[in-house]
């Protein structure tokens, strides 16, 4: 239940706070004095689409607040829901929803304090609030809105095997666009086969291995520096063990200096180590220096051998620059194109595959779809006979309501195989035809408010809104309107706007909407009549503004009249 609504900088008005009580809440005013400002800034918290326009002029941003209070029946849904997006749920089972939107387009959406999507303020508003607005006088003219209606009033048995439908509804599209991009890509491949084909040889022949690259290089590195390594290698030999214009080497100095230490040593012992340390890099030495000549003696330069590695490593090179940056990518692109030769190869068996599963999911589709269809129908017959009833209660005694339903494949959705439209006759006689061919606009004001008393009943919303529900109606039946639209306020939290007297004169909480213009600005404020005041507000409906003792005894007696209505309702 709506509790409270504070509205900031949005259209005509700076500041306002509305608290709404249950029961009916009936807001009236002159012709343009706001009216539907309020509906439209609630439906912005319900998560309807924000316009910038709408910010009043001169101002930053508004800012568009409501206190709900869930009751009993609907706490456990509107719990599950808040603790699914990671909000807390007040312990008095109040909420509040706020949005803001700035005039560089920004709009920020907070339920308890928490930012959520506008996406979430929709979803969580669907389940408290229904806003009848005067589209949905045209909206249920057009046989599109019809099934949507019907499932609604379908409640739980319908949405269950909708659900089914979309399922396998889904799972067959799926199936069907990989059977199309498997053509697709099927013609392609056909046609790069013989360049697959020759990419794959040409892989295959280089025989590559992993690790070959940087072993080739460090092969090359060696032949192309053959002769410096030569020369290094030989010069070190000389200066380790041979001679160089006839200067000893390094191991005929160790020699020499082996000998003077080995005579030390006979004489003083504390020598030895010496001796010893020394021997050893004499041996060391000795050793290096026939490894440095085995190595000069191995190397040898082949120039066909450099010619070869040259070869390869262009190879190499070459199938990088097509294929990838190293040899383990040249690989693997090999891989991913035999798969895709595969492909091609097997591509009858695939697409035949893909056909049958398409087949499959086709016939689910279509026995859930037939499901769905036989339900409507029961419920469908259910809906005619309570919107017969309704509209006999609203004055339309000799109204027949039919539930047109055409099952064909041509009408295949994700919603099922199913046409429908609702037939009307107003008249004792007259054939039932669609109701933009038939219906009035005080008809189609009384089907929709039949629509909504029925709904109301099977979605468990907690507030209904109604914006000029009595479009195209007067004298009797707005007398009807607003005696249904009383009852339903025994039941639901009901906010109204209204131009009928009749149905004004039923509010348990009367608000007077005025525009003033203060300081050279135009604004709308909102005021609780008390019964003296609400007296004089029927009266101004009933006989414009200038109130007479006539008017204001007939607003009195209108009030009494209501008083004693309401008492009788159940």
């Amino acid at each position: 239940m709506l509790l409270e609504l504070n509205i900031s900088n949005f259209a005509l008005i700076d500041s306002l706070k509305i608290n709404f009580n249950q029961g009916l809440n009936i807001l009236t005013g002159e012709t343009g004095a706001g009216k539907s400002i309020i509906i439209d800034a609630l439906g912005l918290i319900l998560g309807q689409r924000a316009n910038r326009e709408s910010i009043r002029q001169g101002q930053k941003k508004m800012i568009i607040e409501a206190l709900f209070q869930v009751i009993p029946h609907n706490q456990s849904r509107i719990q599950n829901l808040l603790e699914e997006k990671g909000i807390d749920m007040e312990e008095d089972y109040t909420m509040i929803m706020t949005r803001e939107l700035t005039n560089n387009g920004k709009s920020i959406c907070r339920i308890n304090g928490r930012i959520v999507p506008v996406s979430t303020m929709k979803e969580l508003g669907e389940l408290l609030v229904d806003i009848h607005g005067q589209h949905e006088h045209q909206s249920l003219l057009h046989w599109e809105t019809h099934k949507e209606l019907l499932d609604s009033y379908g409640g739980d048995t319908i949405g269950e095997l909708s659900s089914e439908t979309k399922k396998h509804y889904q799972q067959y599209k799926n199936v069907q666009k990989s059977l199309e991009e498997l053509i697709q890509d099927d013609m392609y491949l056909e046609r790069q086969k013989d360049i697959i084909k020759f990419q794959v040889v040409e892989i295959e022949e280089a025989k590559l291995k992993e690790s070959e690259e940087e072993l080739l290089e460090e092969r090359r590195n060696l032949l192309v520096n053959a002769e410096k390594l030569f020369q290094n290698a030989n010069q070190a030999y000389e200066l380790l063990y041979g001679r160089i214009d006839g200067q000893a080497s390094i191991y005929d100095q160790l020699s020499q200096a082996l000998d003077c230490i080995e005579k030390i040593s006979t004489i003083d012992s504390g020598m030895k180590s010496v001796l010893d340390q020394l021997n050893n890099a004499f041996i060391q030495v000795e050793d290096v220096s026939f490894a440095i000549r085995d190595y000069n003696e191995d190397m040898e330069f082949n120039p066909q051998e450099l010619d070869q590695i040259e070869k390869r490593l262009s190879t190499i090179n070459d199938l990088k620059r097509k294929y990838g940056g190293s040899i383990e990518e040249i690989l693997l692109y090999k891989q991913e194109q035999q798969k895709k030769l595969l492909r091609i190869e097997n591509k009858n068996d695939e697409i035949e595959k893909l056909q049958m599963n398409m087949k499959k999911c086709w016939q689910d589709y279509i026995t859930v779809s037939q499901k769905l269809s036989s339900t409507r129908h029961i419920i469908a017959k259910q809906l005619e006979d309570n919107i017969i009833k309704e509209l006999r209660s609203l004055g339309m005694e000799k109204a027949q309501f039919k539930v047109n339903i055409q099952t064909s494949e041509k009408y295949a959705s994700d919603n099922g195989i199913d046409k429908i439209e609702f037939l009307i006759s107003t008249n004792l006689g007259q054939e039932a035809r669609p109701l933009i061919k038939i219906a009035s606009g005080g008809e189609i004001s009384r089907i929709m408010l039949a629509f909504k008393t029925i709904l109301a009943n099977v979605d468990k919303k907690e507030t209904l809104i109604f914006d000029e529900v009595d479009t195209g109606i007067s004298g009797r039946t707005a007398q009807v309107v607003a005696e249904k639209m009383a009852k339903i306020a025994k039941t639901y939290q009901v906010i109204c706007i209204t131009h009928l007297p009749q149905l004004a004169s039923m509010a348990d909480t009367h608000y007077l909407i005025e525009k003033k213009i203060e300081n050279n600005e135009t604004r709308t404020n909102i005021y609780e009549l008390l019964t003296k005041e609400q007296t004089g507000e029927l009266a101004r409906m009933l006989g414009g503004a200038e109130l007479t003792t006539l008017t204001l005894s007939h607003a009195k007696e209108m009030l009494h009249m209501a008083k004693q209505i309401k008492s009788n309702l159940k």
